[in-house]
């Protein structure tokens, strides 16, 4: 019985210390960041400097505003910072209207003449 007893009892120890649970709050947080970011857009003038490179990560344009989901987390550090991270690479993977209409452009006169060549 008492062997028994503590053979379960070290091995309830050994399996506890190694579980790892998630964090519910970094996971909240998380979410509240990347539904937020999605809703993010710079206007016209702001995204030109931006390509330019005269706006750097840590502007105030990245910072998040009253219009947020949860209006308590603009006072937590790791929320802004997340949101400002998460805004500056949606802002860097932003394309302009030239940049569709080249790739297109060269993808619709492309495939035709390729289509022609192979004739």
């Amino acid at each position: 019985m008492r062997k028994s007893l503590i053979i379960s009892l070290l091995f309830i120890i050994l399996t506890s210390t190694y579980s790892v649970a998630q964090k519910t709050y970094a996971d909240s947080i998380k979410k509240a960041v990347r539904i937020d970011a999605q809703k993010f857009r710079l206007n016209a003038t702001d995204f030109k400097k931006f390509r330019d490179g005269s706006i750097s990560k840590n502007s105030d344009l990245f910072k998040p505003y009253s219009t947020v989901s949860v209006p308590q987390f603009l006072k937590d550090s790791t929320y802004v910072s997340a949101y400002r991270n998460a805004t500056y690479l949606k802002t860097l993977k932003r394309r302009t209207a030239g940049h569709h209409v080249l790739i297109w452009g060269t993808a619709i006169v492309m495939a035709p003449t390729i289509v022609f060549l192979a004739l």
